[in-house]
């Protein structure tokens, strides 16, 4: 498309530019693409990370020169000042600004069928595998679309292979015992019944003193494993949720593509986003650095899922958890998304986290276009800024206005309003 050109000519123009971008998955591969291709060029762009951009951080940023935002910024691109933007978010406030360049605004469906890691490939016209697991990162699968036109290029590159195994956190690096937590409810509460579990495999679990993961077994453990794991996830319901197809990326081919997404969002999570966009560019040393953040990471997030799993409220038609005190708001998305997922029940899974005098809701569902109900709230309340895609969204509301924002959801949730939101 002749936008995509318009828009890598407009990159290019810039002298000393400045890339802003947002601190998950999909952020910190837009930034890589857009940096690398850059240092292609002989410039050498300024990196910044964000958590997000509202009302109370365009102050921070609008005064800043040549800056190009990524996965962020489409409803504030009028108050940034010259910002060029790429994003895959559904804008929320009407704009023609010739310097954003938005999915939804093009014709693409930014929700499924693209991220913003995808945005700046085709910006760029290069590093298809990245922007893969951009998509990945932002739960943009099966991948339609745009997407699985990057994905057959990224194959075709020979840059991503595709073959069967375990779809789960924890298996690169990771003990058997603690992978397994991340799939079965009852190991997340009891580690030690893991642990047992395991044992009656006849399965060593330490060697030399240390913890084996996944990808230490040998053929034939690594197949007991598998017949135990699916029995146990077949009875659950839940098969189809841990087994399956799995990409691996050159030159990481001995860690799939949902586990290396998993590295790099703990990057941007920890403040170390940098260390990630190194990552996805193909450094092998950053690979280590980024595993030492995403267990560091890691144990946040199994301290995090053992408050969440005993405090989760049942409410009707949603699931509800407030980590206020409890769960750093750079983890409730991924808390959401791991509990919501575990169940083989339809669900809405709602979480709660504070940062400063600022609350941040993560909302996923597999029963809601989450996006759909975030614009509709959003489109009767101007104060509380959010955004979303099909299965994920959030928003950021002042503390204050907690108790009003449960009975808006509650309203919208309702039997009378959720079918307006139905996937």
């Amino acid at each position: 498309m002749e936008i995509f050109q318009k828009f890598k000519e407009k990159i290019l123009s810039l002298q000393n530019p400045t890339i802003i971008h947002h601190y998950d998955t999909d952020g910190i591969t837009s930034a890589a693409i857009i940096y690398k291709f850059l240092l292609e060029h002989g410039k050498q762009p300024e990196i910044k990370t964000v958590k997000g951009i509202n009302r109370f951080r365009v102050e921070e940023l609008k005064d800043i020169p040549e800056k190009i935002i990524l996965d962020v910024g489409t409803n504030h691109i009028d108050s940034l000042k010259d910002a060029i933007v790429i994003d895959h978010h559904y804008p929320l406030i009407p704009t023609s600004n010739p310097n954003l360049l938005n999915a939804h605004l093009i014709g693409i469906d930014g929700s499924k069928s693209i991220s913003s890691a995808g945005m700046a490939s085709l910006v760029t016209s290069s590093s298809y595998s990245i922007a893969i697991l951009g998509a990945i990162g932002d739960r943009q699968y099966p991948f339609l679309g745009k997407n699985l036109d990057l994905l057959e290029q990224a194959i075709k590159d020979r840059e991503i292979i595709i073959t069967k195994d375990l779809k789960t956190y924890g298996k690169y690096k990771r003990p058997l015992f603690v992978m397994l937590s991340y799939i079965f409810k009852d190991f997340a509460l009891d580690k030690k019944q893991a642990i047992k579990y395991i044992d009656s495999m006849n399965i060593k679990q330490k060697l030399n003193g240390i913890w084996r993961d996944y990808n230490s077994l040998n053929p034939d453990e690594k197949r007991v494993f598998l017949k135990h794991v699916l029995e146990k996830a077949h009875r659950l319901g839940i098969l189809n949720d841990i087994y399956g197809e799995i990409l691996m990326m050159k030159p990481f081919y001995n860690i799939d593509m949902n586990e290396l997404s998993s590295i790099v969002n703990a990057t941007g999570r920890k403040g170390k986003a940098m260390v990630g966009i190194k990552l996805v560019m193909g450094e092998k040393d950053a690979l280590d650095q980024g595993i030492n953040i995403w267990k560091g990471y890691q144990r946040d997030l199994s301290s995090a899922l053992e408050y969440a799993y005993e405090n989760i409220e049942y409410r009707n038609n949603y699931i509800w958890l407030d980590g206020r005190g409890y769960i750093d708001s750079s983890i409730i998305g991924v808390v959401t998304s791991i509990i919501s997922g575990q169940s083989s029940n339809k669900n809405t899974m709602v979480g709660v986290s504070k940062d400063d005098d600022i609350l941040k809701i993560s909302i996923r569902s597999n029963i809601i276009d989450v996006g759909k109900m975030i614009d509709s709230i959003y489109s009767e309340n101007r104060l509380w800024e959010g955004g979303g895609h099909t299965n994920a969204g959030g928003f950021t509301i002042p503390e204050d206005d907690l108790d009003k924002f449960i009975n808006v959801l509650e309203m919208k949730l309702s039997q009378n309003s959720f079918k307006s939101y139905l996937q």
